[in-house]
């Protein structure tokens, strides 16, 4: 049996939310159910505020076109419409005040299988 996988790398750069830095309690919102990673490494490197954006709702809509348009430039049969994909790894690449890089890696449901990975880069705006 052959397996043939893909790598794609893509980049986005975010503004840094507003009212991230002026938080007074910390309050970790939900994380969203295609989110399996580990975030204690993201919280180390990047701060517990940081990793509350990466680890929420705020770049799903930017993680499903991510996924989407990679999967329209390198199709993977069988992939469902819109695909269907968990969030597997994150990790962090680099912080400071004024930006934060992490890298994602998917695994997107095909037959077989699929994975893509993607680099986010958000910075104060």
């Amino acid at each position: 049996m052959r397996t043939a996988s893909a790598f794609a790398l893509c980049i986005a750069t975010l503004p840094q939310s507003p009212g991230l830095a002026a938080q007074a309690a910390p309050s970790t919102p939900p994380v969203p159910s295609y989110i399996v990673a580990d975030r204690g490494g993201v919280e180390q490197m990047l701060g517990a505020a940081r990793a509350d954006e990466v680890f929420s709702d705020r770049f799903t809509p930017l993680r499903k076109r991510l996924v989407a348009a990679s999967l329209r430039a390198n199709p993977a049969p069988g992939f469902a419409q819109p695909p269907d994909f968990t969030l597997e790894v994150v990790a962090p690449i680099e912080a400071n005040a004024e930006t934060a890089a992490w890298q994602e890696r998917y695994l997107i449901k095909c037959k077989p299988d699929a994975q893509r990975s993607f680099l986010l880069i958000s910075t104060k705006a």
